[in-house]
């Protein structure tokens, strides 16, 4: 027997190490809307780079394909401002509004972050305008001057940060490498708020702001805003119009508009964008200024060959037809995504499809990602004729569709199909919300579905909370008890368990930001009756580990042992929930305690929002980033830290989390947009199957931690590591789909180099299950 197990472990070995390495065990992926684009800068006449709100993305000209380039593939961030193309090196150059700036490789996939301007912190702001690539200099300009970088060693040669006899630490808003006329020699000019400045690059100290000169003379406006250089002579876009150089510190209005012009573009014409048009300059100098149809919100323009295109900021990258004097908007480019960044809900249908919450706004509404992760549907007013604006919080139905809560327009049903239908005080018991001018503003703050009925919070409204039987909406009767009064409380986020109770987390009707604690509702299948409801009031804040940490309650959860948890102003809590926990007065939350360390986990912290896996781990949205708390022997330990310093995070401030009961991967909702991390537990395998280890082989010398996962298993399981003699090497128990083990034997050396056979056996006599691990140290 021994023998043959050998054999098997050898030939699997074999079979292994023909096989590439795996990708990295936590596998990062940005979900980023990318419809706020800021700048262009074209590669030839082929490709079109568009810096955005959620980062980058390639447009391919001739085929029409996007490739995006986000936070997940080592962006320093989604605020992207600038981008340049360096085509000798074939690199692609990007700024951000922190000041930040990536230069990425397409080639190899690579991206080198320069920090130099961020940690220039002598300038009270420095975000990154413009960049320009010229010969052996990057020109980047900033809000207070311009810093040089040598494109070869990606370091800074210089920074002029004064010019001429204008005041210091002037932001610039354009730059051009363009000779002098008249002597041909090189020289650099900046847009600035004061005019145009130039000074010659002939080796002389650009740091000296008696090197350069300021020009004003015949410019519409002082403000300048862009510059460029067309058919021999220069051009510069002012608040005021624009105007072309007609001599030494002379400038002409060409009177095209009187409008700003934001930026120019060079090609087989002069392009420049303006509030509600654009400006065209011809060959010859014949100029005018016509309306630009379709466009919406223009922020930079860029030829590419013959084609022009603009990064619009609500529409993203848009390409322009120039005509016999007009010039009309295509059909936006964008890569798939998300109509929006911000999210203020995120939760899962049972079949792995994610929906998400807006942020609540005037434009805010409801999305898809589908199970497979490749198709994003929005709803929204801008997206879905009719659909109601200030979508908030979504929950997903059995069927594939959502209901969702909206700030000011009630209940929105959505079908899977896409169709929808809004519910508010005209054609259901959900009523006005508040003193308002606007009878029909109705605002649902928390949805929850419960088999085929519907749970809803109406806050502000004269009865805060609503039920959905069948095609019926009625208002739930509640009985003042236990300390609670329904006046001047309103109900918030709202949450079914498992053994169909209610809890909903409670705000001042004056003050939203005041909680006012947590109720549990047991309305025994008759929400109409209140007489025979069992009802459970948390007011107090608790002390010393039990009670609530804080009554302001932002989220609630259950996680598969049988433990209900909460999210609070001041950390999270868990209660262990039974079916009479509504009228069991004994019953209380308890503080996570990490009895190692002896303190409580997260205490004092701010929890948005939880989510627990499958393997009843739970996730903390906070605004420090986001934390998991596991559970060993009772205690509890933060297992996984990710912020915007460790991981690719593109803020802090995590609003939302959601876990997909299928794969495990976890997304995190910020305010800078959405990301997701796929290195969490899977769902647990109903009946024991073939088991996956990942990375395999596991390099040691390639991986980013020592940890392999093991993919497969059921819901509780005995997991066993064994050497190709059969000597025990490793055991640990697992929960939920999926197990880490950290590549350690029994007394925590890091194993050798070899083929290791996994054996799982159900803890519940569902069998044992077998998979390989190869490790190469």
């Amino acid at each position: 027997m021994r023998l043959s197990f050998v054999r098997a472990v050898s030939s699997a070995f074999l079979l292994l190490t023909a096989v590439s390495a795996h990708a990295q065990r936590q596998v990062w992926a940005s979900h980023a809307a990318m419809r706020s684009a800021m700048a262009v800068a074209a590669s030839g006449d082929s490709v079109v780079w568009t810096a955005t709100g959620g980062g980058l993305f390639r447009y391919r000209v001739a085929s029409g394909q996007t490739t995006r380039v986000t936070v997940a593939d080592g962006l320093a961030g989604s605020d992207a401002r600038a981008v340049a193309v360096d085509a000798r090196r074939g690199r692609v150059w990007i700024g951000y509004g922190s000041g930040a700036v990536d230069v990425y490789n397409p080639a190899s996939g690579t991206v080198t972050a320069l920090t130099d301007i961020v940690r220039a912190d002598q300038f009270p702001s420095r975000d990154v305008r413009r960049i320009a690539v010229s010969g052996d200099s990057v020109f980047v300009a900033t809000s207070f001057g311009v810093v040089v970088y040598d494109p070869e060693r990606l370091e800074v040669r210089a920074t002029y940060s004064r010019f001429g006899s204008l005041g210091s630490s002037l932001a610039v808003n354009d730059l051009l490498d363009a000779p002098l006329p008249g002597s041909g020699a090189r020289a650099l000019w900046v847009a600035v708020e004061g005019g145009v400045a130039v000074a010659p690059l002939d080796g002389r100290n650009l740091q000296d702001p008696a090197s350069w000169t300021v020009e004003t003379t015949g410019l519409p406006s002082t403000t300048v805003r862009a510059l460029a250089r067309f058919d021999g002579r220069l051009y510069a876009g002012t608040n005021a119009g624009l105007a072309v150089r007609t001599g030494a510190d002379a400038w002409q209005n060409l009177y095209a508009t009187g409008d700003a012009v934001y930026d120019l573009a060079v090609g087989p014409r002069l392009v420049g964008l303006r509030t509600f048009g654009a400006v065209v300059v011809e060959t010859g100098g014949a100029s005018s200024g016509p309306p630009v149809t379709g466009l919406e919100n223009g922020r930079d323009v860029v030829w590419a060959g013959s084609r022009l295109f603009t990064a619009s900021s609500t529409q993203g990258l848009v390409p322009l037809t120039l005509g016999s004097g007009t010039l009309a908007a295509g059909t936006p480019i964008l890569p798939s995504g998300p109509y929006e960044n911000v999210f203020a809900d995120l939760r899962f249908a049972s079949d792995g499809t994610l929906w998400a919450g807006g942020g609540g706004d005037v434009g805010g509404g409801f999305f898809r990602l589908s199970a497979d992760g490749q198709t994003w549907t929005s709803f929204t007013s801008s997206t879905v004729p009719g659909f109601p604006p200030g979508g908030i919080t979504v929950a997903p139905t059995a069927d594939g569709g959502a209901w969702g809560g909206t700030i000011g327009k009630g209940a929105v049903r959505i079908e899977p199909s896409g169709a929808f239908t809004v519910y508010n005080r005209t054609n259901s018991s959900l009523g006005r919300s508040g003193a308002t001018s606007d009878p029909d503003y109705v605002e649902v703050r928390g949805i929850a579905v419960e088999g085929s009925s519907v749970w809803a919070t109406n806050r502000y409204g004269v009865s805060p909370l609503h039920v959905r039987v069948g095609s019926t909406w009625s208002a739930v009767p509640l009985a003042s008890t236990g300390g609670y009064s329904t006046a001047y409380n309103g109900f918030v986020p709202i949450f079914v368990d498992g053994f169909g109770q209610k809890w909903v987390g409670l705000v001042s009707e004056l003050n939203g930001r005041e909680g006012r604690g947590l109720v549990v509702l047991d309305t025994r299948g008759t929400p109409a009756d209140a007489s025979d409801d069992r009802f459970r009031y948390f007011a107090a804040q608790g002390s010393g580990g039990s009670g609530l940490p804080g009554v302001l309650i932002t989220s609630i959860d259950e996680d598969g042992r049988g433990r209900l948890w909460i999210g609070t102003e001041r950390g999270p809590a868990y209660l262990a929930n039974t079916s009479v926990t509504a009228q069991d007065n004994t019953a209380q939350f308890v503080w996570p305690v990490d009895t190692e360390l002896q303190r409580y986990v997260l205490l004092g912290v701010r929890v948005n929002d939880v989510a627990t896996d499958a393997a009843g781990n739970v996730w903390c949205a906070t605004n420090e980033g986001a934390f998991r708390i596991d559970e060993s022997g009772g205690s509890f330990s933060i297992a996984e830290t990710f912020n915007a310093s460790n991981s690719p995070l593109p803020s802090n401030t995590v609003i939302s989390v959601a876990v997909s009961p299928v794969t495990g991967e976890v997304f995190f909702a910020t305010d800078a947009g959405l990301v997701s991390w796929s290195g969490g537990p899977a769902a647990a395998s109903p009946t024991v199957q073939p088991l996956v280890a990942y990375p395999n082989p596991f390099r040691a010398a390639e991986a980013l931690a020592e940890h392999v996962t093991i993919r497969g298993l059921v819901a509780a399981t005995a997991v066993r590591i064994l050497a190709p003699d059969g000597r025990l090497v490793a055991q640990f128990d697992g929960r939920g789909g999926s197990v880490e083990w950290n590549t350690r034997d029994l007394a925590g050396q890091p194993v050798p180099s070899g083929v290791y056979l996994i054996v799982a056996v159900g803890s519940r006599g569902e069998g044992a299950a077998y998979g390989k691990i190869a490790v190469i140290r």
